[in-house]
């Protein structure tokens, strides 16, 4: 490493302490006030319910999209496979929020053994590549997945959005879909079983809802919202807000 290039690492971890330690200061001396809060607290259920009203205008479009798939595959690729759909992740738990993935998981059963269904099922998505905006397949993954995006611009043309400022055009005009795989029936009953303990849990603890889409609007304002990075997952992220729910009673 060049003394130049040590000189300006030095310079650079040094801007960044500088900061911290500014901030640090800043932040020791601020007293919030009642008045704060009151306006903090305003702002973030406007926030929420933001979200919530344009999710909902926008499920319908939404599960068109997914029932198009389904029978596309379904339909296409029934005299290979048995073939069921299950559903999971935040949409189907009411915790998503702009730009949420939509999670099915394709259980099936081979009718012969040389069959592949993650290859049928990429080949016949891209014989059908117009209704997509893109097809990514992720072989890497420990867990085949298939990622599609669906471009609905001119679909929600005449949906009154609300409050579009807080979202990336995006988040709103894209639906993003990951398409997993498995032939153990466990895996299935367990998607199932999950998206049933999260309902309950909502019921139990109602606080879990407005802290569980706060937090992960900010995961996604850091961009620490991919999993496959390294980051928590949104059933992570849930757990943490049930145990500290579960902590914190009052």
């Amino acid at each position: 490493i060049s003394e130049n290039s040590q000189k300006s690492h030095w310079d650079y971890t040094q801007y960044n302490n500088n900061n911290y330690n500014n901030a640090l200061q800043i932040f020791n001396s601020f007293t919030p006030s009642e008045k704060y809060f009151e306006s903090l607290n305003k702002e973030l259920n406007n926030y929420l319910a933001v979200t919530n009203t344009n999710i909902s205008n926008l499920k319908n479009i939404y599960q068109e999209h997914l029932e198009k798939i389904e029978n596309l595959i379904q339909n296409g690729l029934s005299e290979k496979y048995e073939i069921k759909f299950g559903h999971y992740g935040s949409f189907f738990s009411n915790l998503s929020i702009e730009g949420s993935d939509l999670d099915i998981l394709i259980y099936y059963h081979k009718k012969k053994e040389e069959n592949d269904l993650y290859k049928d099922v990429l080949n016949l998505l891209q014989q059908n590549e117009n209704e997509f905006e893109s097809i990514c397949p992720i072989l890497t993954a420990s867990v085949p997945v298939i990622k599609l995006e669906i471009n609905i611009k001119d679909e929600i043309k005449d949906i009154k959005l609300k409050n579009t400022s807080y979202f990336e055009e995006e988040d709103l005009s894209r639906i993003k879909i990951d398409l997993t795989f498995t032939e153990i029936e466990q895996d299935f009953q367990h998607s199932h079983a999950v998206v049933s303990y999260i309902n309950k849990s909502l019921t139990e603890y109602p606080l879990i809802k407005p802290i569980l889409l706060l937090l992960k609007r900010y995961f996604k304002e850091m961009k620490m919202n991919k999993s496959y990075t390294g980051r928590l997952c949104s059933y992570s992220l849930f757990l943490l807000v049930l145990s500290f729910c579960k902590c914190n009673k009052q």
